[in-house]
């Protein structure tokens, strides 16, 4: 599943030529704020599902609430442009634009070649309902740091190397995923495509990266390497 024209910027893995895989149709978090008073949300921030996605919403400083919303189906009309019907109250006022981020899932395939690593969102994107994109962004870099450090001090195999890492974030990627789409396939009516099952699954070590990964199995990178994310 895939449309290259709207995966995103990725503009260093485009200039690689690398491959940005998509493995769900276009999705668009709309977010924005309003300011008021709000009591309900005060002090217990909220995520609630409907039969079309989900919408998050929280008090981030005194009087002022931001929301977010995710439809999984292509939704007519503005509805999805404005916040949430509890942040539409007597008081209440939007501020700034409604503004849309990209989270189509998707991923670059290889995630890392001769003189670079992608990182974080360079690497791969889910939305923000596979919860610790922060996580991913600071052990993606961790684990780059020391692959980096093996390559230069170790003289580890660059080419073996890279593709270590590319498996290690395919499947990380896929393990997200299929969580995914059990989390949305518990919805009244979930749209077909969370039920699909793409080609999403990392590569299976090969036996000069399983040599090369025994190598870097230390500082508690070898899970990670052998595909079991820590949760």
């Amino acid at each position: 599943m895939e449309n290259p024209a709207r995966l995103g910027r990725h503009w260093l893995a485009r200039r690689l030529t690398s491959t940005i895989e998509g493995h769900s149709p276009c999705l668009i978090a709309r977010y924005g704020y309003v300011d008021g008073v709000c009591p309900g949300r005060d002090e217990a921030p909220a995520l609630v599902a409907d039969p079309d996605g989900w919408t998050w919403t929280a008090r981030v400083r005194p009087r002022r609430y931001a929301w977010t919303r995710l439809s999984l189906r292509e939704l007519g009309g503005e509805k999805h442009l404005l916040p949430p019907e509890e942040l539409r109250g007597d008081g209440l006022r939007q501020w700034g634009k409604v503004r849309g981020a990209d989270v189509s899932w998707r991923v670059a395939v290889p995630a890392a070649g001769p003189g670079y690593f992608l990182v974080g969102d360079a690497a791969a994107v889910l939305d923000p309902a596979s919860s610790h994109g922060v996580l991913k962004a600071i052990m993606s870099g961790m684990m780059t740091a020391h692959l980096v450090a093996q390559i230069v001090y170790y003289d580890a195999n660059e080419s073996v190397v890279a593709q270590g890492y590319t498996n290690w974030n395919r499947r990380w990627f896929a393990h997200d995923v299929a969580g995914l789409r059990e989390l949305y396939g518990r919805l009244p009516k979930p749209p077909s495509w969370v039920r699909e099952r793409g080609s999403s699954s990392g590569l299976p070590w090969g036996r000069d990266e399983r040599r090369q990964q025994d190598r870097l199995a230390g500082a508690g990178y070898g899970r990670l390497l052998d595909g079991r994310p820590d949760q």
